[in-house]
């Protein structure tokens, strides 16, 4: 099966700079908000990890922790 971007992926991939750092913004403040909601660890599926191990390697590991 082909791969098929999500929303989130076309919008990120057709913003600007400046907008793509408001997103970031965003998403750090959204998980802020809701780490502390979820209690214990959060358990991920094997297609799960699959997408995040393909984009951190482009991020970096400075960056990840960053997101963490």
């Amino acid at each position: 099966m082909p791969y098929r971007p999500g929303p989130a992926l076309i919008v990120i991939a057709c913003s600007s700079r400046r907008q793509l750092a408001r997103q970031v913004r965003f998403l750090k403040a959204e998980n802020q908000i809701l780490r502390p909601k979820v209690k214990g660890r959060v358990r991920l599926t094997d297609k799960e990890l699959s997408t995040l191990s393909r984009f951190g390697p482009e991020l970096g590991v400075t960056t990840v922790k960053k997101l963490i």
